[in-house]
């Protein structure tokens, strides 16, 4: 009697289990559902929110006032960046001069700089790089126009113009020398307070060994091949390279040859393009393109 007593138990338990998991596999299956159904409803009001936006900055863009120039160079940005700020800029079109649209233009990276230009427009740099922005392993990519420092003035513009040398240079001493002080703008300093900055030609070469001396490292010119490039870069000597007018910019540009990869391609950090710096680049090709080069080593 017992037996069975005990057998009826264990039965009414396993109905009693059973029915909870059906109760449960019922709720999460509603409950998963309903998850669904607000994804769907979440994605489509995204959606249903950027076609309004859109339409906003069509709209937006048509009725402006703004010259012809303007129109043209801001096209690239009006769907590809974040909606709100490229209604601000078509609204307050008057406080972004032509020239600077034109100059973003170039490079859709340089949006955020254009989009803070009103505010910051002229203004100083004086914190230090980030910790992130300093690494005893290897050269860590600055760019002229970063938003820190890209709006101080340099010779006849701002930084984010003329400033290829100092942010080369700040690269290259902050690695060597681990100090998050060497920022772009503090070499704009060091360049402004030495007269290395020529109205009409640019940044002086003369700048890398006078700040080398200045900052306690060494400064050796390297002739234009590739046996005596390669050699700086394997003994881990980072390069500041002059190149003409051709592949990376239409005038005289500074960058940076921060090493060499197994496959023989060199590494660079081009304070003017973050895509010119995610490369790998042929050393012919970069010899094709360069006028001058210095490497820079700890004393």
């Amino acid at each position: 009697m017992i037996k069975v007593e005990t057998k009826k138990r264990r039965q009414r338990f396993i109905r009693r289990l059973l029915a909870v998991l059906v109760i449960l596999a019922l709720a999460l299956g509603l409950g998963y559902a309903a998850y669904q159904n607000q994804q769907q409803e979440n994605a489509e009001k995204i959606a249903q929110q950027r076609a309004q936006k859109k339409q906003e900055i069509k709209k937006l863009y048509r009725e402006s006032k703004m010259s012809a120039a303007k129109k043209k160079y801001l096209k690239p940005f009006l769907y590809t960046q974040d909606p709100d700020k490229v209604i601000s800029i078509i609204k307050h079109y008057k406080d972004y001069p032509t020239d600077i649209i034109k100059y973003a233009s170039k490079d859709t990276d340089r949006f955020e700089y254009l989009y803070q230009y009103p505010k910051r427009k002229g203004k100083s740099y004086t914190k230090p790089l980030k910790k992130s922005e300093v690494n005893s392993d290897h050269v860590v990519s600055l760019i002229q126009w970063d938003t820190r420092w890209g709006y101080q003035t340099y010779g006849e513009a701002a930084m984010a113009r003329t400033g290829c040398a100092p942010t080369s240079l700040s690269m290259v001493l902050s690695y060597l020398k681990q100090d998050r002080s060497l920022t772009p703008a503090e070499l704009d300093r060091f360049s402004e307070a030495n007269n290395e900055y020529v109205d009409g030609a640019g940044t002086s070469w003369d700048l890398f060994p006078k700040a080398a001396e200045y900052y306690g490292v060494n400064c050796t010119s390297v002739s234009l091949d590739a046996d005596s490039i390669r050699s700086e870069l394997e003994a881990g000597h980072p390069i500041i390279m002059s190149v003409k007018a051709g592949i990376f910019t239409s005038v005289g540009h500074f960058i940076v040859l921060s090493g060499i990869n197994k496959d023989g391609t060199v590494k660079i950090c081009d304070p003017n393009s973050k895509k010119n710096t995610k490369k790998s680049w042929k050393m012919d090709t970069l010899l094709s393109q360069g006028v001058m080069a210095y490497s820079f080593s700890n004393q």
